[in-house]
């Protein structure tokens, strides 16, 4: 819906803005006749305008409602990763590693990492090193 509103803004917007300026033109050029100019304005305020200002409002409305999208999935995004990460502190008694995140949540590793020390900042959490190197994520 959102590309055929797009489409339709560019065509209204298109033809609208072309003619305005041509009528515009028409309008002030003093070698045409009274009854040019006067075509030329009806055809303005009958065509033009109402094109530009139609297509404008869909353009609008479709970046607005590309951009209220756009926050819907990084909502949803922000609560799985949410479920996901109290899901695996509740499997592993309060610990929880950037690999295991990783892996639950189908990030990559920065991505789980910056997540991490977010969330070990929040609630406080303490760090252990594994033996393979890694950091153990201690949430009380």
């Amino acid at each position: 819906m959102r590309l055929i509103k797009q489409i339709v803004a560019f065509l209204l917007l298109s033809l609208g803005i072309p003619l305005g300026l041509y009528c515009v033109v028409e309008i002030f050029d003093s070698t045409k006749s009274q009854e040019d100019r006067d075509g030329a304005a009806a055809a303005l305020m009958i065509f033009s305008l109402p094109m530009s200002a139609l297509g404008g409002g869909l353009l609008w409305s479709a970046v607005h409602d590309g951009r209220k999208q756009q926050q819907q999935i990084t909502m949803a995004t922000s609560e799985n990763l949410r479920k996901i990460f109290f899901q695996i502190l509740e499997e592993n008694k309060n610990t929880i590693t950037v690999l295991q995140f990783c892996k639950a949540a189908e990030i990559d590793g920065k991505e789980a990492k910056e997540y991490l020390d977010q969330k070990a900042i929040e609630f406080n959490a303490t760090f252990e090193a594994s033996e393979s190197g890694g950091i153990i994520y201690k949430f009380p």
